[in-house]
Protein backbone atom coordinates (compact mmCIF):
# COMPACT_ATOMS: atom_id res chain seq x y z
CA UNK A 1 0.00 0.00 0.00
CA UNK A 2 1.30 3.49 -0.96
CA UNK A 3 0.59 6.45 0.88
CA UNK A 4 0.78 10.30 0.13
CA UNK A 5 3.41 12.48 2.29
CA UNK A 6 0.86 15.22 3.35
CA UNK A 7 4.14 17.80 2.64
CA UNK A 8 5.20 17.45 -0.76
CA UNK A 9 3.01 14.59 -1.91
CA UNK A 10 5.33 12.21 -2.72
CA UNK A 11 3.96 8.75 -2.55
CA UNK A 12 6.13 6.21 -0.93
CA UNK A 13 5.39 2.45 0.92
CA UNK A 14 2.96 2.87 4.01
CA UNK A 15 6.01 1.38 5.98
CA UNK A 16 8.54 4.11 4.58
CA UNK A 17 6.36 7.02 4.95
CA UNK A 18 7.73 7.14 8.73
CA UNK A 19 11.46 7.85 7.35
CA UNK A 20 10.12 10.09 4.57
CA UNK A 21 9.13 12.30 7.25
CA UNK A 22 12.21 13.16 8.63
CA UNK A 23 13.61 13.85 5.32
CA UNK A 24 10.61 15.65 4.21
CA UNK A 25 12.16 19.07 2.29
CA UNK A 26 8.20 19.90 2.08
CA UNK A 27 6.85 23.15 3.27
CA UNK A 28 4.42 23.43 6.26
CA UNK A 29 1.86 26.46 7.02
CA UNK A 30 2.15 27.39 10.36
CA UNK A 31 -1.19 27.39 11.95
CA UNK A 32 -0.41 30.12 14.12
CA UNK A 33 1.34 32.89 11.91
CA UNK A 34 0.79 30.87 8.25
CA UNK A 35 4.24 31.19 7.67
CA UNK A 36 6.35 28.88 5.38
CA UNK A 37 8.66 26.54 6.91
CA UNK A 38 10.73 23.25 6.16
CA UNK A 39 7.99 20.41 8.41
CA UNK A 40 10.87 19.52 10.01
CA UNK A 41 12.19 22.98 11.60
CA UNK A 42 8.19 23.07 13.18
CA UNK A 43 9.38 22.33 16.95
CA UNK A 44 11.89 24.91 16.41
CA UNK A 45 9.50 27.69 14.89
CA UNK A 46 6.89 27.06 17.43
CA UNK A 47 9.25 28.18 19.99
CA UNK A 48 10.27 31.56 18.56
CA UNK A 49 6.72 32.23 17.10
CA UNK A 50 5.23 35.35 17.62
CA UNK A 51 1.68 34.07 17.29
CA UNK A 52 2.18 31.12 19.32
CA UNK A 53 -0.15 30.47 22.63
CA UNK A 54 1.42 30.95 25.56
CA UNK A 55 0.18 30.64 28.96
CA UNK A 56 0.70 33.70 31.79
CA UNK A 57 2.25 31.82 34.99
CA UNK A 58 0.24 34.13 37.40
CA UNK A 59 -3.19 33.71 35.53
CA UNK A 60 -3.04 31.11 33.57
CA UNK A 61 -4.44 32.65 30.62
CA UNK A 62 -3.41 32.19 27.06
CA UNK A 63 -2.95 34.83 24.75
CA UNK A 64 -0.41 35.25 21.63
CA UNK A 65 3.68 35.24 22.56
CA UNK A 66 4.23 38.78 21.16
CA UNK A 67 1.37 39.98 23.66
CA UNK A 68 2.05 38.54 26.53
CA UNK A 69 4.21 41.86 27.91
CA UNK A 70 1.60 43.71 27.70
CA UNK A 71 -1.03 41.25 29.39
CA UNK A 72 1.53 41.16 32.33
CA UNK A 73 1.10 45.06 32.56
CA UNK A 74 -2.26 44.87 33.44
CA UNK A 75 -2.72 41.02 34.67
CA UNK A 76 -4.60 40.74 37.30
CA UNK A 77 -2.97 38.35 39.53
CA UNK A 78 0.38 39.69 39.27
CA UNK A 79 2.01 40.50 42.68
CA UNK A 80 2.70 44.12 42.42
CA UNK A 81 4.88 45.91 45.13
CA UNK A 82 3.52 48.91 46.86
CA UNK A 83 6.31 51.52 46.60
CA UNK A 84 6.17 53.02 50.01
CA UNK A 85 5.12 50.00 52.35
CA UNK A 86 6.92 47.54 50.14
CA UNK A 87 3.88 45.16 50.13
CA UNK A 88 2.67 42.78 47.45
CA UNK A 89 -0.67 42.72 46.37
CA UNK A 90 -2.67 41.39 43.52
CA UNK A 91 -2.76 43.66 40.45
CA UNK A 92 -6.54 43.32 40.89
CA UNK A 93 -6.30 44.48 44.27
CA UNK A 94 -3.68 46.45 44.12
CA UNK A 95 -6.10 50.04 43.48
CA UNK A 96 -7.80 49.34 46.83
CA UNK A 97 -4.83 49.23 48.79
CA UNK A 98 -4.30 52.46 50.97
CA UNK A 99 -0.91 52.91 51.82
CA UNK A 100 -0.22 55.43 55.03
CA UNK A 101 2.13 57.44 53.70
CA UNK A 102 3.98 61.24 54.11
CA UNK A 103 5.65 64.16 52.31
CA UNK A 104 8.95 65.54 53.08
CA UNK A 105 9.18 68.93 53.47
CA UNK A 106 12.34 69.20 52.34
CA UNK A 107 12.50 67.37 49.08
CA UNK A 108 8.93 66.21 48.85
CA UNK A 109 9.17 63.26 48.32
CA UNK A 110 6.38 60.36 49.28
CA UNK A 111 7.57 57.64 51.49
CA UNK A 112 5.84 55.14 54.37
CA UNK A 113 5.21 56.21 57.67
CA UNK A 114 7.69 53.73 58.23
CA UNK A 115 10.57 54.90 56.55
CA UNK A 116 9.67 58.46 56.75
CA UNK A 117 12.10 59.21 60.04
CA UNK A 118 14.93 57.54 58.02
CA UNK A 119 14.38 59.53 55.59
CA UNK A 120 13.90 62.67 57.06
CA UNK A 121 17.38 61.71 58.96
CA UNK A 122 19.39 62.34 55.61
CA UNK A 123 18.34 65.55 55.32
CA UNK A 124 19.92 66.13 59.12
CA UNK A 125 23.04 68.06 59.56
CA UNK A 126 25.51 66.69 61.96
CA UNK A 127 26.56 70.14 63.52
CA UNK A 128 23.60 72.72 63.22
CA UNK A 129 20.90 69.52 63.66
CA UNK A 130 18.57 71.18 60.65
CA UNK A 131 17.18 69.45 58.03
CA UNK A 132 19.09 71.32 54.88
CA UNK A 133 21.17 69.17 52.70
CA UNK A 134 19.43 68.33 49.44
CA UNK A 135 20.65 65.88 47.46
CA UNK A 136 24.18 64.50 47.66
CA UNK A 137 25.27 65.52 51.45
CA UNK A 138 28.98 66.78 52.04
CA UNK A 139 31.39 64.50 54.75
CA UNK A 140 33.57 65.82 56.75
CA UNK A 141 36.69 63.46 57.93
CA UNK A 142 35.65 63.47 61.19
CA UNK A 143 32.79 61.71 58.99
CA UNK A 144 30.07 64.03 60.25
CA UNK A 145 27.26 64.75 57.64
CA UNK A 146 27.14 68.32 57.07
CA UNK A 147 25.40 71.05 55.52
CA UNK A 148 26.37 73.61 52.38
CA UNK A 149 26.39 76.30 55.36
CA UNK A 150 28.21 74.58 57.60
CA UNK A 151 30.61 72.93 55.16
CA UNK A 152 34.29 74.59 55.01
CA UNK A 153 36.48 73.73 52.06
CA UNK A 154 40.56 73.88 52.60
CA UNK A 155 41.60 76.28 50.81
CA UNK A 156 44.79 74.24 49.48
CA UNK A 157 43.12 71.14 48.79
CA UNK A 158 39.41 71.96 49.02
CA UNK A 159 39.01 68.73 51.53
CA UNK A 160 35.43 69.77 53.01
CA UNK A 161 35.09 69.54 56.88
CA UNK A 162 32.71 70.87 59.58
CA UNK A 163 33.40 74.11 61.22
CA UNK A 164 33.69 71.49 64.71
CA UNK A 165 36.54 69.78 63.63
CA UNK A 166 39.68 69.33 65.32
CA UNK A 167 41.47 68.54 61.15
CA UNK A 168 40.89 72.21 60.12
CA UNK A 169 43.44 74.68 61.37
CA UNK A 170 43.75 78.02 61.40
CA UNK A 171 47.51 79.32 60.31
CA UNK A 172 49.13 81.92 62.53
CA UNK A 173 50.50 83.72 59.24
CA UNK A 174 47.65 84.03 57.02
CA UNK A 175 44.76 83.65 59.66
CA UNK A 176 43.10 80.91 56.51
CA UNK A 177 41.91 77.79 58.15
CA UNK A 178 42.99 74.53 56.19
CA UNK A 179 43.40 71.25 57.29
CA UNK A 180 46.05 69.34 58.78
CA UNK A 181 47.19 67.76 55.07
CA UNK A 182 48.04 71.39 54.18
CA UNK A 183 49.41 72.63 57.69
CA UNK A 184 52.17 72.20 59.60
CA UNK A 185 52.45 72.11 63.23
CA UNK A 186 55.11 72.86 65.94
CA UNK A 187 54.86 70.81 69.29
CA UNK A 188 56.84 73.57 70.90
CA UNK A 189 54.82 76.51 70.58
CA UNK A 190 52.37 75.26 69.10
CA UNK A 191 52.96 77.72 65.48
CA UNK A 192 50.44 76.50 62.80
CA UNK A 193 51.31 77.60 59.46
CA UNK A 194 50.31 76.71 56.00
CA UNK A 195 52.36 74.97 52.99
CA UNK A 196 51.59 78.58 51.43
CA UNK A 197 53.14 80.38 54.24
CA UNK A 198 56.11 78.07 54.77
CA UNK A 199 58.41 79.11 52.02
CA UNK A 200 57.88 82.62 52.64
CA UNK A 201 58.64 82.45 56.44
CA UNK A 202 61.26 79.86 56.12
CA UNK A 203 59.16 77.84 58.69
CA UNK A 204 60.63 74.40 59.18
CA UNK A 205 59.99 71.42 60.99
CA UNK A 206 62.75 69.27 62.22
CA UNK A 207 62.29 66.13 64.94
CA UNK A 208 64.65 65.66 67.68
CA UNK A 209 66.69 62.30 67.54
CA UNK A 210 66.13 61.73 70.94
CA UNK A 211 62.56 62.36 71.84
CA UNK A 212 61.02 62.35 68.48
CA UNK A 213 59.42 65.75 69.19
CA UNK A 214 58.39 67.77 66.22
CA UNK A 215 60.15 71.47 66.63
CA UNK A 216 59.98 74.84 64.38
CA UNK A 217 63.56 76.36 63.46
CA UNK A 218 62.06 79.09 65.94
CA UNK A 219 61.87 76.63 68.95
CA UNK A 220 65.15 75.24 68.14
CA UNK A 221 66.05 71.39 69.98
CA UNK A 222 64.29 70.45 73.08
CA UNK A 223 65.63 70.42 76.32
CA UNK A 224 66.06 66.16 76.12
CA UNK A 225 68.73 67.15 73.40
Amino acid sequence: QTLSCNYCYTKCPKLELNDHSKKCTGLYSCEYCTSLINVNLKGAHYKECTHYPTKCKYCNQTTQRMLMDNHLKTCPEKPTKCNHCTRKFKFSKFEVHRCKIKTCTVCQEVCSVKEFKDHVKKHRCNVCKEDKIIGQPNYCKCKKRVCNSCAITCKCCDTIYCGNCENFKECDECDVRKCLNCTMKCNGCKKVVCMGCQSKTKFEINRCMICRTRRCNDCGYCQAH
